[in-house]
């Protein structure tokens, strides 16, 4: 069982006119509002011709970036990324540069996800989704320093950025920096009692060092202040643990009422399902992790083994192949 959370600047060229001098031609009349033409550089459009009309680039951007969110919102990852993809090209928006690195951080495409979020933190450095997003980028590639490194960076600039700090200390426990990410999250919530991000990170270390009451104590106390997915999530891998299955399901779909897309806690509530032979929800709830994420790898495998508990086993196997094909550690399916 796995629970697995794992444009481009053009080249514009100046080239120089001949300095030939021009044969002489009849005067050219001042242009006038009449005949001025569509990119406003004072030519004449020829007789008998109509210019073409001027592209609104803001405008185009953003339907492209709406039609793009659209499709991302529907599942349709590839018309996503194809509007995401152009809207760029007119304007370097934040949101384009969120919906593409959601696209590849829901394949599982490490590569494609780094360099998005390259571009973005490099057009916009001081945009706190774009070192959220980079940072999640270099989670997934094993490169948990350079993260550090990106959110150290944006912290010498906005020392007072609660949320990057958070996410400063979710990356130490990603390190094994259990203890100085608890540290770190004690020192948010002296700012903000009530932070509820510094309460995950509290929680996860806990839960990393085997401290599954204290982890609990805490989770209970970030839910009083908000109904939140993750830390419901964090409850439910408890009752997992302790095989209270009853307890995980609850607390799973208390997760999922509130991020429906949320691919971790759909795989892990399919492997409850599991646990207690309902295979038909399993296999429900593992297609909707896939969906959610085309490249979670541990979904895959799970609803292969759901599709198994119905002896289902064409299906079973075309699942354990789409795992090892995302990546052949899957040796064992």
């Amino acid at each position: 069982m796995r629970d697995l959370a794992r444009a481009g600047l053009a080249a514009f060229v100046l080239v120089a006119c001949a300095t030939t001098t021009p044969p002489k031609t009849d005067p050219v009349p001042p242009v006038t509002p009449d005949t001025k033409d569509a990119t406003n550089t004072g030519a004449q459009t020829p007789p008998g011709t109509t210019a073409p009309p001027r592209v609104d680039k803001a405008a185009e951007a953003k339907k492209l970036t709406e039609a793009g969110l659209a499709a991302l919102t529907q599942g349709d990852l590839a018309t996503a990324e194809t509007e995401l993809k152009e809207s760029l090209v007119y304007d370097k928006s934040g949101a384009a540069f969120e919906g593409l690195a959601r696209i590849y951080l829901r394949r599982a495409d490490p590569t494609r996800a780094r360099a998005i979020t390259e571009q973005w933190t490099d057009a916009q450095p001081l945009s706190r989704d774009a070192v959220r997003f980079r940072v999640r980028a270099l989670l997934m590639s094993d490169r948990a320093s350079d993260a550090r490194s990106v959110i150290e960076v944006y912290l010498d600039k906005k020392p007072d950025d609660l949320g990057i700090k958070n996410l400063g200390a979710e990356v130490m426990v990603a390190q094994g920096l259990h203890q100085k990410a608890i540290r770190a999250s004690a020192e948010v919530l002296k700012a903000d009692e009530t932070n509820v991000g510094a309460m995950r990170n509290i929680a996860r270390a806990y839960l990393a060092l085997g401290k599954t009451e204290l982890a609990l104590f805490v989770i209970a106390q970030g839910l009083d202040v908000a109904k939140d997915p993750i830390l419901n999530y964090l409850r439910g891998l408890i009752f997992i643990k302790q095989e209270k299955w009853l307890l995980a399901e609850a607390a799973l779909q208390e997760s999922l009422l509130a991020a429906p897309q949320f691919a971790e806690a759909l795989n892990n509530l399919g492997l409850v399902y599991q646990q207690v032979g309902d295979y038909g929800s399993a296999v429900e709830t593992l297609q909707k992790a896939t969906r959610a994420a085309p490249g979670y790898r541990a979904a895959f495998l799970n609803l292969g083994n759901a599709y198994r508990g119905r002896k289902e086993f064409i299906k079973a196997r075309a699942s354990y192949e789409r795992a090892l094909a995302i990546d052949q550690e899957f040796s064992d399916a």
